[in-house]
């Protein structure tokens, strides 16, 4: 394996793909197709269905270090808000403060320029508001 990295690694890649087990496989330049070891994780699909209730989902993973990912349903479209903050309730991070369409939405929050320790994410669509707390490590 570490001898296939480091060929592909000097290499152009020209195209990759992944398969329907999950393996990636990446063509080079003249250095030949390559192929994963194992399959492929943590690839998320979302069905087209619309939500029928507003819901946050607890970030994961949590604890985590430097980044996470914050899941939320909307039944309607609207005006979307999602923050971080501190434990003294200053506010650490805006991830979010746009207009989202109704359905499943993820957002990940990159926090390495942050201390560790206890934060809170508060999401606000329209009149409905949900916090959830997460533990940043260091």
């Amino acid at each position: 394996m570490m001898v296939c990295l480091k060929l592909l690694t000097n290499n152009n890649v020209r195209s990759f793909g992944i398969n329907a087990d999950g393996y990636i496989f990446a063509s080079t330049y003249g250095a030949g197709v390559f192929r994963s070891i194992q399959p492929t994780t943590g690839v998320r699909e979302f069905t087209s269905e619309i939500p029928t209730f507003f819901s946050q989902e607890q970030n994961f993973p949590n604890p985590f270090n430097s980044s996470t990912t914050i899941q939320f349903s909307m039944p309607r479209s609207g005006h979307v808000t999602l923050k971080v903050y501190n434990t003294l309730g200053q506010e650490a991070a805006t991830l979010l403060a746009e207009n989202r369409s109704a359905g499943k939405h993820e957002v990940t929050w990159y926090a390495e320029k942050l201390a560790g320790g206890l934060y809170f994410h508060r999401l606000q669509a329209g009149a409905l508001t949900q916090i959830r707390k997460l533990i940043l490590l260091k």
